[in-house]
């Protein structure tokens, strides 16, 4: 019952992640390899695009700037075995943080009920009993609402 209710869940999760890209703009900035594998160019990316082809000096330019660097600061914080210096092509949008931030929106607006949950509601007849609600109901109404 566990494995087959995660879809659900993982729509919920990726349509929180999509609208965090087009609210800031970065959506654009994503596309398919020919093998079918997700890339991000930095220079398509909406939040940079003053700094990468604005006029130098500007009030924009400075902004987008500060922003890449951030970045790009960020990025080595959470891959410490390969950085990248900052004229470097930024490879991912968002850091760790940010996207832990939005997994953790996810499970305060439609609950989280992942394999650790899982491990200590089977330990508990309540748990099991309310683990097992809580799955199915998800899954009940998504079928419901996206059944056309």
């Amino acid at each position: 019952m566990y494995s087959t209710l995660r879809g659900p869940d993982f729509l919920n999760r990726m349509t929180l992640f999509v609208a965090k890209c087009m609210h800031d703009g970065s959506w654009e900035a994503f596309s398919l390899d020919q093998n079918g594998n997700l890339k991000y160019d930095w220079t398509k990316d909406e939040r940079f695009k003053a700094f990468k082809y604005g006029a130098k000096g500007s009030k924009e330019y400075l902004k987008a700037r500060a922003l890449y660097f951030s970045q790009v600061k960020k990025y080595n914080e959470d891959h410490l075995d390969a950085p990248i210096n900052m004229t470097d092509n930024l490879p991912e949008p968002y850091s760790k943080r940010e996207i832990n931030a939005i997994r953790a929106l996810g499970d305060n607006i439609y609950g989280s009920y992942d394999t650790s949950k899982k491990a200590m509601a089977e330990h508990r007849a309540y748990g099991f009993l309310f683990g097992s609600f809580s799955t199915w109901m998800n899954g009940i109404v998504n079928n419901y609402f996206m059944s056309t």
